[in-house]
């Protein structure tokens, strides 16, 4: 297991127009692959979520095999919108069994330039498979834009992104979405 974790395999992730160049995948295919590979925790990040049915399955699944799913969503639009937080409460009333953490306001760098926001966007699995994706979980995303990302089997990037999001929890960072 060990040994499995150490050997490293990297993929580039491209959607949008074919150039012949590289495969073609979609977003989509990845992040349902992940998933569903989950056997103990999943972790996931989205600036926005939006119209993505297969990946709520495949999360649904998850949390039905006994995955400890978590999710960190953006839940503030600094324009004073409300978007973000319908987006939040409805995956949040969708996905039961899984954790919604959010970045309160007040623990954000409201420093010169403007607010700060949750823009990160990836999946990670069990620690052994990630995929950092410009790629919001949205449709559009999903199927029609221009995309592009890493997929990671073993090595360290998939354990470095899972403590990570563990010390964003542990320090107080991010919190449960009540």
């Amino acid at each position: 297991f060990i040994a499995a974790k150490n050997q490293e395999s990297v993929e580039l992730v491209w959607s949008g127009p074919d150039t012949q160049l590289m495969p073609v995948r979609r977003s989509e295919q990845v992040y349902v692959e992940i998933i569903e590979s989950a056997k103990e925790f999943l972790f996931i990040g989205s600036f926005v979520w939006i119209n993505v049915p297969n990946i709520e399955g495949a999360i649904a699944a998850a949390i039905s095999r006994g995955v400890d799913v978590r999710m960190v969503l953006e839940s503030v639009d600094t324009r004073g919108g409300s978007s973000f937080r319908h987006a939040v409460e409805r995956v949040a009333r969708k996905l039961v069994g899984a954790t919604i953490y959010i970045w309160p306001l007040n623990k954000r760098d409201a420093g010169p330039g403007g607010s700060s926001s949750m823009h990160a966007k990836f999946v990670v699995a069990d620690a052994e498979r990630a995929f950092l994706t410009s790629a919001n979980l949205t449709g559009a995303a999903m199927d029609k834009n221009i995309e592009t990302g890493v997929l990671a089997y073993g090595g360290q990037l998939p354990v470095m992104l899972s403590r990570q999001f563990r010390s964003l929890i542990a320090q107080g960072h991010i919190e449960p979405f009540s």
